[in-house]
């Protein structure tokens, strides 16, 4: 098992936060520029949520 719950209810919303974990992933846009999303994930019936973040 990975530690995470099996199921999640996710908010509809993203926050913007430069904080990372172990779901953070990231890439580049077609501009070239940096971005990376993480979840953050919590058991039911807690909503979990993610967050992106647009360094530099």
């Amino acid at each position: 098992r990975s530690g995470h719950p099996d199921w999640v209810l996710l908010h509809n919303s993203a926050r913007i936060s430069g904080h990372r974990n172990a779901t953070t992933a990231g890439c580049h846009t077609t501009e070239g520029h940096p971005i990376e999303a993480s979840f953050w994930l919590v058991d039911p019936p807690g909503v979990s949520y993610f967050s992106v973040h647009c360094p530099g």
